[in-house]
């Protein structure tokens, strides 16, 4: 079985603290716990764009990104850009 850590994670202004087993990428997380439909996984190696989220202010593939490594992060995906 593998790890699970407590993690909170600030996406689009909401907070939530989840308890994520350490193999979940951020894509899952950010689709299945957040309902952030419009982050996509396509090719699974950030070379498309289609997972590109702010963590913190950069720009990130979140399909490369272990969800637990990004505890505490402000994340922006496409549904909370204001710019759009």
């Amino acid at each position: 079985m593998s790890p699970v850590s407590e993690v909170t994670l600030h996406v689009n202004g909401v907070t939530r603290r989840l308890r994520l087993d350490h193999r979940r990428i951020l894509v899952g997380v950010l689709r299945d716990d957040f309902g952030s439909e419009g982050t996509r996984e396509n090719c699974d190696h950030g070379g498309c764009g289609a997972c590109t989220v702010l963590i913190d202010g950069r720009l990130a593939a979140s399909c490369l990104t272990l969800a637990v490594a990004v505890d505490g992060a402000s994340i922006t995906t496409i549904e909370g850009y204001e710019g759009v």
